[in-house]
Order: structure tokens, then C-alpha cells, then sequence
């Protein structure tokens, strides 16, 4: 029992010391959750804004969910609803891709990170994403590194900001259907 006690404290006093780590252990354990995101994006001087709910159903398998669209996320599959267009694309993911969902899906291999700042019972976790020239913040709870906020930049006009809700339990059989009657199929795969 006492060597059990040990090994919890060392573990809590290890994760609540990395913040990164607890962002980590935080997105990589999620299964069958759901988050309302508020995104705005800034790309050769317009501006894009809009809300919608990400679904994560296990590690490298969500859902983007918006009035517009609807992408899905599997392994190296990717299914986009269009809903403005009445379209159905089926595509594959480029080798080296990066999207900002995945960073709340747990895939970081292109993230280094910079410096650490705690406080306001927050962590703010400097990025930078070299491959790409973005760099911006992670911000996330101090104890369990639920993330609230990814802000990405690069040094001239492209900006990404998400903000993050409250992660709940979501269960896939609930994710609202799209009659696709109507729906043009398109398949980019190779």
C-alpha cells in the first residue's frame, strides 16, 4: 500500500511539474468526448470565423463540426461533408500534413516547445511548429492540461485561434446524420 502511495505521488508531482505532459496525457486519453470550439482564422488579410464542435472518439479519430462542414478524421482518412455544396469528398492524408485539430487529437510530432509559464490556475505553453514557421501558445488547466485555448502564428499574416470548451462525454452513435440524398460524391483518394 505505502509503495503504491510512492508511486502516485511520484507520478502527480511528475505530471503537475511537465504541463506539456499533462496537455499530452490529457488529449491521448480522450475517447468519445466532445468540446464546442469557437475558431478564427486570419489568412492573406481576410478573416475567417466560426463555431462548431470537435468529436473525439479515440486517438487519430475526430470530428469537425460546423454549419458548413463536417470533417472526419480517420487514421489517414479523411471525409468531408460540404453541406453549402451538397458534397461528399473522400480524400487521404498527405503524408506530413498538419492541421490544428490535430493537436487536440494528440498527434504532436511537429510541435517543439519553447518555454513554460504558470499561473491564474493556467499553464501557457510557448509552440513553434518549424516545419510549417508557426509558433504561438498552448494554454492549458494547471492540473489536468485540459486545453482552453491554441493560438498559431507565423510572421506575416496567417493566424489561427481556437477556443476550447469544456470537454463532455459523447457517445458516436449520437453524432447528428446528414441525409445525403442529394449529395455529390467525390473521391480524391488515390
Amino acid at each position: 500500500m505505502r509503495l503504491k502511495l510512492i508511486f502516485f505521488l511520484i507520478l502527480c508531482s511528475k505530471l503537475c511539474s511537465d504541463p506539456y505532459q499533462a496537455f499530452l496525457n490529457y488529449v491521448r486519453n480522450i475517447n468519445n468526448a466532445k468540446a464546442k470550439l469557437i475558431f478564427q482564422q486570419v489568412q492573406y488579410g481576410k478573416e475567417y470565423s466560426t463555431s462548431g464542435s470537435i468529436y473525439i472518439f479515440s486517438s487519430g479519430f475526430y470530428c469537425y463540426d460546423d454549419l458548413e462542414k463536417r470533417i472526419i478524421v480517420s487514421g489517414d482518412s479523411i471525409l468531408t461533408f460540404s453541406k453549402l455544396n451538397k458534397q461528399l469528398i473522400y480524400d487521404d492524408k498527405i503524408a506530413g500534413d498538419f492541421s490544428v485539430f490535430d493537436i487536440l487529437s494528440g498527434n504532436t510530432g511537429n510541435i517543439e516547445i519553447d518555454s513554460i509559464k504558470s499561473g491564474n490556475n493556467k499553464n501557457l505553453i510557448y509552440i513553434s511548429i518549424p516545419d510549417l514557421n508557426l509558433f504561438g501558445t498552448l494554454s492549458t488547466r494547471f492540473n489536468s492540461g485540459r486545453p482552453i485555448k491554441i493560438l498559431l502564428k507565423n510572421e506575416s499574416s496567417y493566424l489561427v485561434n481556437i477556443e476550447v470548451g469544456e470537454m463532455i462525454v459523447f457517445k458516436r452513435k449520437n453524432l447528428p446524420t446528414i441525409d445525403l440524398a442529394n449529395y455529390e460524391i467525390i473521391d480524391l483518394r488515390e
